[in-house]
């Protein structure tokens, strides 16, 4: 009887038809994974391209053509004055943009007249042409990104050293880690040694949901109680703290990146195995110990 219900043609095709069914589904899943994997690498490849394209407008904008012409324009009057040293480098501080007041300050600095100076400039400016023009352009560029330190883009006298933001970026990231280091090895060692199991579970979601927050409430909350806080601090010493400081962005940022640093740690611990544990307590050592 079990073979001839196994031999049943209507079993056989239902069967038969029950599998094709399920390999269309398969095949339908594994067609929208990859779509899916082909849409992400699509827009990781766009958001590469969009910062390549944006930076190569940056670094041959012809602003910076424009101040290249104008710095050599302002050597060879300066070289013909005869003013070199302290003097030249103050007078090329200024030399930021083509304004009519920024001629007048390169002809006070060098004893001639605003109309010398743009004469001059303009020279140099349609005497560079094709590649030339190209690679002053770039070498521009690159010297005033690299070279400078101020950040200015919106003012009047436009200035984009890079500077001064990787040394904003380093002291935040110096202040932040500073917080979330030590609040995160104390955070995963408290929960993977000192707490129960079932506390962990508990607590562990709780300290992770912070990574969930978006930046702008943290942005808001540093702006309205951390900065405060901190004015009123240094106030008692007799120390002013600006609105927008370096301690409160990076005080807020270190408990932004607590629940990561914390899970990192947390899993580091867990991954030493339970025997090793063991045999540290059964020698006597302290959770103290069996943690450092």
């Amino acid at each position: 009887m079990m073979s001839k219900e196994l031999l049943d043609p209507t079993s056989v095709a239902a069967a038969l038809q029950t599998r094709s069914d399920r390999n269309r589904k398969e095949q339908i899943i594994q067609l929208v994974m990859l779509i899916c994997a082909v849409f992400s690498i699509f827009i990781t490849i766009s958001i590469v391209f969009i910062l390549l394209e944006t930076a190569v407008q940056f670094f041959t904008d012809v602003y910076f053509f424009e101040v290249g012409s104008l710095v050599e324009a302002v050597r060879q009057l300066a070289q013909e004055q005869g003013v070199g040293g302290d003097d030249l480098a103050r007078i090329l501080t200024r030399a930021n943009d083509i304004r009519d007041v920024t001629f007048e300050r390169m002809g006070e600095g060098l004893g001639l007249t605003p109309e010398q100076v743009r004469d001059r400039y303009e020279t140099i400016f349609a005497s560079r042409t094709g590649l030339e023009r190209f690679w002053a352009t770039i070498s521009a560029s690159f010297s005033r990104f690299f070279g400078d330190v101020r950040w200015t883009p919106l003012f009047g006298s436009k200035r984009f050293g890079i500077w001064p933001l990787i040394n904003g970026t380093a002291m935040v990231t110096l202040v932040a880690m500073s917080v979330a280091v030590p609040l995160g090895l104390l955070t995963a060692l408290y929960l993977g040694i000192y707490a129960s199991r079932d506390l962990s579970r508990i607590l562990r979601p709780m300290v992770e949901i912070l990574a969930g927050i978006p930046t702008v409430v943290y942005g808001y909350f540093a702006l309205i109680y951390i900065t405060p806080s901190l004015q009123w601090v240094f106030n008692l010493f007799g120390a002013q703290v600006p609105i927008f400081n370096v301690l409160s962005a990076g005080v807020m940022m270190g408990v932004m990146i607590l629940p990561t640093v914390g899970s990192i740690s947390l899993d580091s611990i867990n991954a030493v195995p339970r025997a090793l544990h063991d045999g540290a307590y059964a020698l006597g050592a302290t959770k103290m110990e069996v943690a450092l």
